[in-house]
């Protein structure tokens, strides 16, 4: 299933009005199977969508206007379905792409996994990946784990990272050196 409903990426609320948008009378929802980071840089005029089902990084400029897309590094393809509720839900399989990051003086750190989640892997299996790109675009260094995680931030010693994930012990945090 295929679906695009030639939406634009972010709907923008303003504080003063109702919480909750509708369109054409129904709820608009889409935290189920579009999620992603928002980062946002208001001095360098940039936002930047992760997608945490597919992988692809999109920035914009501060106006939300599309400037680049990233594909990659893995060609991660969602299938949906309909559940009983019509609510569209992923089919056996759930795709994990960028799950969390950090950001220093002149780079943002992706945390990214490239894996299918199912019954028979589950996320304490998968290995993760530290991808540090810039504000325009451009891949820098990466960085490998062989454990999953979620989040990650960056110690003021440029050296190390700290990252939450999961292994057979359940939700554990990691001090990852980049040496």
């Amino acid at each position: 299933m295929k679906i695009d409903n030639r939406q634009p990426r972010f709907i923008v609320l303003e504080s003063d009005k109702d919480p909750y948008l509708t369109l054409n009378g129904k709820l608009y929802y889409a935290y189920n199977v579009s999620q992603g980071v928002i980062i946002p840089d208001v001095n360098r005029d940039r936002v930047i969508f992760a997608s945490c089902f597919k992988s692809e990084i999109e920035f914009y400029d501060s106006g939300l206007n599309p400037i680049l897309k990233i594909s990659g590094p893995d060609k991660l393809t969602p299938s949906y379905r309909f559940n009983t509720n019509s609510d569209i839900i992923f089919n056996k399989t759930v795709p994990y792409s960028y799950m969390g990051y950090c950001i220093d003086e002149d780079s943002i750190y992706l945390s990214y996994v490239g894996d299918y989640f199912t019954e028979d892997k589950p996320l304490r299996d998968f290995d993760s990946w530290i991808i540090e790109i810039n504000w325009n675009g451009d891949i820098g260094k990466i960085y490998h784990s062989p454990e999953y995680i979620k989040t990650i931030s960056k110690s003021v010693d440029k050296d190390v990272f700290y990252g939450r994930g999961f292994n057979e012990e359940g939700i554990i945090l990691w001090k990852l050196s980049k040496k």
